[in-house]
């Protein structure tokens, strides 16, 4: 009694009671390596079986003892950790593979996923040591970067622009009437852009807001008749600052 045990990951020590009639005899075997018998090996009538688990640094496992011709069952939780050898990965703007390393113990399952169309892992999923490799293409549009994850950890990912990028002019001045006004994008090859505001006073023109290579980015600038405001339109990841005064 009991006639099965549970061990959590880092090992414990359990303690089983024996009940047999008097004078009848019973001995305590195991042939499982990480279960030891440390005490109760052999006995006669009431007895008690005291027992070592060793601590789990793979998947879970089961094991038994066996006592006086019964079996009991002992079965121990995963100690399965997991580290992989880089926390970022950087590629450059032309694009390349980078190899991730995961260490862990033998049987120890993992998987991988990225949430980023740009980049491709293989294997997605494994056990025990291994390495994944990530992909990405050459890059064509501004600077950009997220997160994938592999065996539970987050690396970050992150490449640059093929092309350069530069606004003209890189500001703006208007007084309370508004009006409008435009960027020119200049972009060294041919790479594609956005340009994009939150200020609600800001408006670009309609089929102005992306393009691919040098292009320009007209925009209209509403009245102001509250004090001086200052927003920004965003293109390729740089800013180009609006300021208008109050009337």
């Amino acid at each position: 009694d009991p006639m099965s045990y549970q061990a959590p990951a880092s090992g414990s020590r359990g303690s089983l009671a024996v009940s047999a009639g008097s004078g009848c005899t019973w001995n305590a075997a195991t042939s499982t390596a990480w279960i030891t018998i440390t005490s109760g090996h052999s006995g006669a009538g009431q007895g008690r079986v005291e027992f070592n688990v060793a601590p789990n640094t793979g998947p879970q496992r089961s094991g038994s003892l066996t006592i006086g011709g019964r079996t009991i069952a002992v079965t121990q939780a995963t100690g399965c950790t997991y580290g992989v050898s880089a926390s970022a990965v950087d590629f450059p703007g032309a694009g390349g593979t980078r190899t991730v390393s995961i260490a862990t113990a033998a049987g120890c399952v993992w998987s991988a996923a990225a949430d980023l169309s740009w980049v491709q892992m293989t294997p997605l999923s494994g056990s025990g040591a291994a390495q994944v490799q990530l992909t990405a293409p050459a890059n064509f549009a501004p600077s950009r970067s997220g997160t994938v994850g592999i065996a539970g950890q987050t690396v970050a990912v992150t490449q640059p622009s093929q092309c350069t990028y530069s606004l003209i002019p890189p500001s703006s001045f208007y007084d309370w009437n508004g009006g409008g006004g435009g960027i020119l994008v200049i972009v060294s090859g041919p790479c594609t852009w956005r340009a994009e505001t939150t200020a609600g006073w800001i408006r670009i023109a309609p089929g102005s807001a992306s393009g691919t290579g040098e292009g320009a980015v007209p925009f209209n600038i509403a009245p102001n008749t509250g004090p001086t405001r200052t927003g920004t339109i965003t293109i390729a990841g740089l800013n180009h600052v609006v300021t208008q005064s109050g009337r």
